[in-house]
């Protein structure tokens, strides 16, 4: 997934899906615009890079086990 330059969409919400973290080759995906882990099992960080990625308009974290503080919003 990560060598998918042009991937605009990840969109894996509700798929019960778990997870000590996010990847950070989701920052190696320069056209990604939005990102929806809706209502999974995620955990972890989310990687800083993420909210960093140049397109990324839109990211949905919600009902997961993110940790961390966000200060942007996006």
């Amino acid at each position: 997934m990560c060598t998918w330059s042009n991937l605009t969409v990840i969109n894996i919400a509700q798929n019960n899906l778990s997870s000590a973290g996010l990847s950070t080759c989701l920052c190696d995906l320069p056209s990604l615009a939005y990102l929806d882990i809706l209502q999974n099992s995620i955990g972890g960080p989310l990687p800083a890079c993420i909210v960093a990625t140049p397109n990324i308009t839109r990211i949905d974290i919600t009902d997961n086990r993110i940790t961390g503080m966000y200060l942007c919003c996006v």
